[in-house]
């Protein structure tokens, strides 16, 4: 048996090889350093659009287009100026211009080129990944910084790279959401300096896209109440830098869109939006069983943001997963909270109470959606996943592990490491491999060049959508001959979405251009008249195209003899042996030698065209031809 002076010995020992690897330490220079490379892979999807895209040719089309438009405008002074946010689908405009006023100055450093807004907009999301990396730092060191990066980079898995390589509203705000959870916890720990950056996020969120409305209420009151509570119980109050700081950036934010926008408008974005929402007529909700199944597709195996399929994309719905997938999310909040207060660590309870706040209100804003559950409407729900399982499994590790068993945090922040270098490194080849013009923006191309050969628009001219507009040719040709500072306008009701300085009526105007992305358009348009083709794209054959065009007017006839003139566009969609089969005078082969030429036409893209009428005479309404 061993004496007792031998096992204090050993004990001296073992002792002693504790203080030494305890009072080891890495050079102060490393962790810095490491938190730099880490949001350095973060941005590297962000640093490949900049290198790709930056002073290359482009051409927005869709809401990119319009979006493009009004940065422009923010600098011109005018009754075009921007007083609030991004147009909106619902027939409102979101409720403030932050984002036009932050991209503005950079767009007009490089002569307000597409490409600058496109770039700016890509750097917006860079500058919100690098404020997470450094506040994640400057809050728990590398550890935190690795969690909150690999968050936000995941996101994008999900996505794709369509959100970096489009100015969008939507792409914009998702890392910025991520931003503001991290605000959201270091200000209720206490932390009052940080209320500042909290407002002008929160802010920042609001205006760029209303769907965030919920989640930053709820969880921005979460995170100042929490606040409050930790500064009575320290008896102190925030410094009175801090609060003319949050109170001049809060005036400063909203000063255009509550006070100048209703003064200077007779019709003000706060009586749209009071409108929709309380409107009688306004769409039906999604309801909160939709919502959690939606919201559920975050946490089934394998989710979204790890690569698992979910259809996210401008054109699809998302997909609905069973709600025991939410069991999940569920036990890993409640394990963590309990976890975190028996080992007494604040920090961490405070964490899942914000995930749990955080997934009430991403259930609570999908099941309030009116209409189509498109995805770009709930962008949000990718970062209430990733953050979930990422923040509360790093809670349970951190509040678990002690002494000898540290070596498990390490080997979960290098698990992390791993991960967020491998999504990095994944967006940014799809980022590369993507290197391609928008579907349209060949077309749109195109047709600019043929108005310039016309010498179009000759004087003032209203420009005119006729039928469907999922491609934006319409918009994109307005921004494009707006920054060529040619005389273009749109329909009075269209200011909200253009500008009101760019409205006119066909009175005040010469011209009449109609823009249609179907070859019906064409076929009919061109046939009325004083028409004038201007512009054209020619996906098909010349035999082939007359025999579209001869097809679709003959059709034509025989849908007015029926009474179906509302179908007539529906001649130039692939799927018309179907739509138009129950037409009678309409004969099978017929729909089938249609079907089969508007199939080639979609393949190439599309019979797009631009038709000119004088103002006074022309046949196209406002909604398309009189019917």
């Amino acid at each position: 048996m061993a004496s007792a002076s031998a096992i204090a010995a050993d004990t001296v020992a073992t002792e002693g090889e504790r203080l030494h690897w305890a009072s080891w330490r890495l050079p102060t220079w490393v962790e810095p350093a490491a938190a730099v490379a880490v949001t350095l892979v973060g941005l590297a999807p962000v640093i490949a659009v900049v290198i790709q895209r930056a002073g290359r040719p482009y051409l927005p089309m869709q809401d990119s287009a319009i979006i493009d438009l009004r940065v422009r405008d923010v600098l011109t002074f005018s009754n075009n100026t921007p007083l609030v946010g991004v147009y909106s689908h619902y027939w409102f405009n979101h409720p403030g211009p932050a984002l036009f006023y932050v991209v503005a100055p950079f767009a007009w450093l490089f002569g307000n080129a597409a490409w600058a807004t496109l770039v700016g907009f890509a750097l917006l999301q860079g500058l919100a990944i690098a404020w997470t990396g450094r506040l994640a730092f400057k809050t728990g060191g590398l550890q935190w910084t690795v969690v909150w990066v690999a968050i936000a980079v995941l996101a994008y898995v999900a996505t794709g790279p369509v959100v970096l390589e489009l100015p969008w509203n939507p792409s914009v705000a998702m890392p910025f959401f991520v931003l503001f959870l991290l605000q959201c916890w270091v200000v209720a720990q206490g932390s009052a300096r940080r209320l500042i950056g909290l407002v002008f996020v929160a802010s920042f969120l609001v205006q760029a896209h209303i769907s965030y409305a919920i989640l930053v209420l709820i969880l921005g009151a979460w995170a100042i109440v929490r606040l409050a509570v930790s500064l009575r119980r320290q008896r102190r109050l925030p410094d009175r830098y801090s609060l003319l700081g949050v109170a001049g950036v809060f005036v400063a934010m909203w000063f255009a869109p509550l006070l100048l926008d209703p003064l200077l408008n007779v019709s003000s974005n706060l009586d749209r939006l009071a409108h929709f929402y309380t409107s009688p007529n306004r769409p039906a909700v999604l309801g909160v069983s939709q919502g959690l199944r939606y919201l559920a597709t975050e946490f089934r195996w394998p989710p979204p943001w790890l690569g698992g399929s979910d259809p996210l994309n401008l054109a699809l719905v998302p997909v609905r997963s069973s709600l025991g997938w939410l069991i999940l999310p569920g036990v890993l909040i409640a394990l963590a909270w309990w976890i975190s207060w028996r080992r007494r660590r604040r920090e961490l309870r405070v964490l899942a109470e914000l995930v749990a706040l955080l997934l009430v209100g991403s259930a609570l804003s999908i099941s309030l959606i009116q209409g189509a559950p498109q995805p770009y409407l709930m962008f949000w729900r990718i970062v209430a996943g990733v953050a979930t399982v990422v923040l509360m499994f790093t809670v349970v590790v951190d509040a678990l592990v002690r002494g000898r068993w540290l070596l498990i945090r390490h080997a979960w922040a290098c698990v992390l490491a791993v991960t967020l270098t491998i999504a990095s490194a994944v967006v940014t080849e799809r980022v590369v491999g993507d290197d391609r013009p928008v579907w349209i923006e060949p077309t749109a191309a195109s047709i600019l060049s043929q108005l310039h050969r016309q010498g179009v628009p000759d004087g003032p001219t209203l420009v005119r959508p006729w039928g469907t507009t999922i491609g934006g040719l319409a918009v994109g040709l307005i921004d494009q001959l707006a920054r060529e500072h040619e005389p273009v306008f749109v329909d009075p009701w269209l200011g909200f979405e253009f500008g009101s300085g760019r409205t006119a009526t066909p009175r005040q105007v010469r011209w009449v251009l109609t823009v249609g992305e179907q070859s019906a358009v064409y076929a009919l348009g061109s046939f009325l008249p004083h028409a004038r083709v201007v512009a054209v794209s020619h996906p098909l054959p010349a035999r082939q195209q007359a025999r579209l065009v001869q097809l679709e007017r003959q059709l034509a006839g025989v849908l007015a003899t029926a009474g179906e003139e509302g179908l007539t566009l529906e001649l130039g969609d692939p799927l018309v042996a179907f739509e138009l089969a129950h037409v009678p005078g309409i004969s099978a082969h017929q729909l089938q030698e249609l079907a089969g030429l508007n199939a080639t036409v979609a393949k190439h893209g599309c019979l797009c065209s631009v038709i000119e009428y004088p103002a006074r005479s022309s046949p196209i309404g406002p909604q398309g031809p009189p019917v």
